[in-house]
């Protein structure tokens, strides 16, 4: 019987996921939260939101939550996870030259548009507190969330 090893990478990694996780359950709960508070807030409208909306909106960072958790998995078994060796461009350029370095930069930008996706939830949230006081602490937190995983 094989032992693996444990390295520093996979404690990474296992960082990652929960903190991955732990914002993906915020926003499934945020979602379940704005259901009940849909029937109050269905009169209340926004020039530029409409706040029944916003456990839509939820629901919809959580999936794309989902889809980065995947991401990373394809990116670490694929190997990509040493793709681009500089930071914020990808071997000098915006357009990496090789597969791995690809699949690395392309996981950055799609982290990325999940985390400012993350903010405006929070900033929307914030606008209507009175209306979603679980939400919007739920989405503060996810936000804090994303800002220690970025760190």
């Amino acid at each position: 019987v094989g032992v693996k090893s444990f390295n520093s990478n996979d404690l990474d990694n296992s960082r990652f996921s929960l903190a991955t996780a732990a914002v993906q359950c915020k926003m499934i709960l945020f979602y379940l939260d704005s259901i009940s508070a849909k029937k109050i807030v269905i009169a209340s409208k926004s020039k530029y939101f409409y706040p029944k909306n916003i456990g839509s909106y939820a629901l919809a960072i959580a999936i794309m939550v989902v889809g980065l958790v995947a991401y990373g998995a394809w990116v670490r078994v694929s190997g990509s996870g040493l793709g681009c060796p500089d930071w914020p461009l990808c071997e000098g350029g915006v357009v990496p030259s090789n597969i791995a370095a690809l699949i690395e930069s392309g996981h950055r930008w799609y982290a990325g548009i999940v985390m400012l996706c993350i903010f405006g939830l929070t900033l929307v949230t914030r606008k209507f507190k009175n209306q979603f006081p679980v939400g919007s602490k739920m989405a503060i937190g996810a936000s804090v969330a994303v800002i220690i995983q970025a760190l």
